[in-house]
């Protein structure tokens, strides 16, 4: 039963990452030689610049884009397919508690050294070392070094996803010899083993990677990849019209209704892992009050908020997950009911109720501005405060919100990991909206080690339950992700994280 369910899944996520939104938007409708460009670069919008060049340094997309382009990681995982990159090939003993890889003997770094084991032993190292990683130093207990070319990783159980867990942004591997004696030089100056390497940076401006010629991996014919930082989408999707730019990630629902009916522009679009979501502080202040956070929840009206900021293309969301492994498939959402929000404002005895959700320049005030609309209907004065996305960050990690506005995205399609890191207390960093740890860390370790598939989709059942009723996140939207593109761009894919691309698989 655990094998059938992690099939479905896998089934399941390489429709998602196939699928479009009309007949004609697939992937291989750009394979018409007419149309075809001879070129060999590509172009690509990242709306904000990098903040260094490390492969576990996630603050922005552009840090996660370049990441992926200048690092390999072990294994990728595109178009329900696993490839190898770093590894040649690696196998499970036969309690899944332990995975061993095979590493490409013929890869090198961007310098010329070879990647060995020791270098990925030490990036991981590394990577469970930085903050946020208690989650996975419990369940990652030894890194090994076989031989040369051979790692072997200890878990603590067996865990279905840990392939997933380790083609996510921060375990790209690192020459360790060049980090250690290059310190932070090392990030501006990269020694990564990816397809392409480091060719310029103009801060505020543009990064150009070109191919690193000793690279033996797979890759397509492009050998230079531009990054244009362009801030505003409106001004992004004017270049991609007229040549200037030729792949926007990301794009808005808006834009891509707009470019829907451009012959010289492709679309690719599906549902992805990205929801925008409300967190409510459940630990200080007015929001403290549980009522008072169930009657905000009933109150958003999110079909309304998908049909306008989303143009219909997203999905209401059913709770925090969607198709995840260890999800059952019930909707953990609230109702948009109207009455029964005025019943628990009445019941949490609270009256003149002015509070401020706090948004982002990187998500914008429209969704904000929809619930402030949906708060007003129940007497309660939303204020919107717009912050730099640093700030932005900062208040959510110091508890320093009453409602914080966000659209993320859940990389690891698995249930059971991500509830641990996102509420298992005290490491984890979401403390001021998960309910109290003496009541849900329990429960948490409990459903985390159970084995048999059917009992811990039940598990979590009943722990998703316990998170709706505390009213401390509320998920709204399903967000499409989108590719708008030139034509002529082949081997495209769709991430459902709207980040995880690895640009030497794309083709003209």
């Amino acid at each position: 039963m655990r094998k059938t369910r992690l099939l479905a899944f896998l089934l399941s996520l390489c429709l998602l990452l196939a699928g479009c939104s009309s007949s004609d938007n697939g992937k291989d409708k750009n394979t018409d030689s007419e149309t075809s460009e001879s070129k060999d670069s590509l172009t690509i919008v990242v709306p904000t610049d990098v903040g260094k060049f490390s492969p576990q340094y996630t603050m922005t997309h552009a840090d996660i884009f370049l990441g992926y382009q200048l690092y390999e990681h072990l294994v990728h995982y595109i178009d329900g397919e696993w490839k190898g990159q770093l590894a040649d090939s690696w196998e499970f003993s036969d309690d899944k508690l332990t995975v061993t890889f095979h590493l490409r003997e013929d890869a090198t770094f961007h310098s010329g050294d070879p990647v060995t084991a020791e270098d990925v032993k030490y990036s991981m190292d590394t990577n469970l070392e930085r903050p946020g990683m208690a989650a996975n130093r419990q369940k990652i207990l030894d890194i090994s070094v076989v031989d040369d070319h051979t790692v072997s990783l200890k878990l603590a159980y067996p865990m279905e996803s840990i392939l997933f867990e380790l083609a996510t942004p921060t375990w790209g591997i690192m020459n360790k010899d060049y980090c250690e004696a290059n310190g932070e030089e090392a990030f501006i100056n990269p020694d990564g083993s990816g397809a392409y390497k480091l060719k310029s940076w103009n801060k505020g401006s543009s990064i150009e990677l070109e191919a690193y010629e000793d690279y033996t991996g797979e890759r397509g014919n492009i050998k230079n990849v531009k990054f244009e930082i362009i801030p505003d989408q409106s001004t992004a999707i004017i270049a991609l019209e007229n040549g200037t730019v030729d792949l926007i990630v990301n794009a808005t629902a808006a834009n891509v209704t707009l470019l829907q009916d451009n012959d010289d522009i492709e679309i690719l679009s599906g549902l992805s892992h990205t929801a925008s979501k409300v967190f409510l502080n459940v630990r200080s202040g007015t929001t403290a009050n549980k009522e008072l956070r169930q009657a905000i929840a009933y109150a958003i009206d999110r079909t309304a908020i998908n049909t306008v900021a989303y143009e219909d293309r997203g999905e209401v969301s059913t709770g925090i997950f969607s198709d995840f492994m260890y999800y059952s498939g019930i909707d953990f959402s609230y109702e948009y009911d109207l009455e029964k929000a005025k019943e628990l404002m009445k019941a949490s005895g609270l009256s003149d109720v002015t509070l401020t959700i706090k948004t982002s320049e990187n998500y914008g005030s429209e969704v904000p501005t929809l619930i402030q609309e949906n708060l007003s209907a129940i007497g309660i004065e939303l204020k919107i405060e717009s912050l730099e996305s640093s700030a932005h960050s900062d208040d959510y990690l110091n508890g320093n919100y009453e409602l914080w506005y966000t659209a993320s995205s859940q990389v690891l399609p698995d249930v059971s990991e991500m509830m641990y890191v996102n509420y298992h207390a005290p490491e984890n960093l979401d403390k001021y909206f998960a309910p109290e740890e003496d009541f849900i860390n329990e429960k948490l370790e409990t459903a985390r080690l159970e084995s048999d598939a059917d009992k811990k989709t039940e598990l979590y059942d009943d722990i998703l339950m316990d998170i709706k009723d505390n009213a401390g996140q509320l998920d709204l939207v399903n967000a499409p992700s989108n590719l708008v593109y030139r034509k002529g761009l082949q081997n495209v894919y769709l991430d459902p994280n709207g980040m995880i691309y690895c640009y030497q698989y794309f083709n003209w």
